[in-house]
């Protein structure tokens, strides 16, 4: 689920139990180019109808400014937050 897909997959990346996954890659400040996919495939699904957005609320929380890039800190992390 990237940004060039028109329809990601949003309903088949949740009942493959994806969203756990991709929310632990958001605080490995290690590695910005995996929190910026990870947080660009969670900003996919907040996207998605109501009942796709609520998945999200069951697994992400903030995430302490330190351990995320400013990369991914002023595009897709907040933008994620916003759409919630």
């Amino acid at each position: 689920m990237n940004g060039t897909e028109q329809n990601p997959p949003i309903e088949r990346v949740i009942k493959l139990g994806c969203v756990p996954r991709l929310v632990s890659f958001l605080p490995q400040a290690g590695n910005p180019k995996l929190q910026f996919e990870a947080a660009w495939a969670l900003t996919n699904i907040a996207s998605g109808n109501s009942d796709q957005t609520m998945v999200l609320l069951q697994f992400v929380r903030p995430i302490p400014i330190p351990s995320l890039s400013p990369h991914i800190l002023f595009s897709r992390y907040l933008y994620l937050l916003q759409t919630i």
